[in-house]
C-alpha cells in the first residue's frame, strides 16, 4: 500500500479514475492547476462507484467504466475513499480538514461497530443504509481504509491551495438541457 507507487493496484485505480475524468473536464473547456481539483475528484469518485457498482458505463458520461476483472475489489473501495476524501478536501480546504479526518475515523468505527453487531436487526439496517450498492456489504473496516481516505484529504488540500476560488460545480460541465436527472437542481 503506497500513495503514488505505480505498481500499487488502489493507486492504478486512482491514476485511471484521475485521468479519465480530467480528460471529459477538459474536453468541457475546464481548468485547474495541478493533477486534480475538487471537481475532477468528485467525477473520479463517480467513476470508481460506478464501476464498483457494475453499472455497464459511466452514468454521467455515457463512457467505459474502469478495467477491473472484479468489481468487489477492495482496491475499488480504497480508490473510493481516496477519492472521496480528496474531492472534500479541494472543496472545504484546510478549515475543514479536523472535521474530514473525524469523519474518516468515524467511518471506520461505525463500520467496525457494524460488524460486531452483525445479526442486530438494526445493526443491520444501518450497515444496509449505508451501503451505495444496496447488493453488496460495506467494504471492511481497517487501517488501509483509512490509509487512503487520509491520503486523498491530503492531496485533496493540495488541491485546494494550488486552485484558489475554483468553481467546482460540477453543473457547469454539462448545458442544462444535458444534465443528467442525477444533477438537476429543482
Amino acid at each position: 500500500m503506497a500513495r503514488g507507487d505505480a505498481t500499487d493496484p488502489t493507486w492504478k485505480y486512482v491514476v485511471a479514475a484521475l485521468e479519465q475524468a480530467g480528460a471529459f473536464a477538459r474536453s468541457k473547456g475546464y481548468k485547474w492547476k495541478g493533477e486534480s481539483c475538487g471537481l475532477v475528484s468528485a467525477l473520479a469518485l463517480n467513476l470508481v462507484i460506478d464501476t464498483r457498482n457494475e453499472t455497464g458505463k459511466w452514468r454521467l458520461t455515457g463512457q467505459k467504466l474502469l478495467k477491473t476483472s472484479n468489481p468487489s475489489d477492495v482496491n475499488l473501495a480504497h480508490a473510493d475513499h481516496y477519492l472521496h476524501m480528496r474531492a472534500a478536501g479541494a472543496i472545504g480546504g484546510p478549515s475543514k480538514a479536523g472535521a474530514e479526518v473525524a469523519k474518516i475515523h468515524g467511518y471506520n468505527k461505525i463500520k467496525e461497530e457494524l460488524r460486531k453487531h452483525k445479526g442486530n436487526p438494526l445493526a443491520d439496517a444501518i450497515e444496509y443504509w449505508l451501503r451505495e450498492d444496496k447488493t453488496r456489504p460495506l467494504s471492511a473496516p481497517g487501517p488501509d481504509a483509512i490509509y487512503w481516505a487520509e491520503e486523498g484529504l491530503k492531496d485533496g488540500i493540495a488541491d485546494f491551495l494550488r486552485n484558489p476560488g475554483i468553481n467546482n460545480d460540477i453543473t457547469q460541465l454539462f448545458p442544462k438541457s444535458k444534465q443528467p436527472d442525477r444533477l438537476r437542481r429543482t
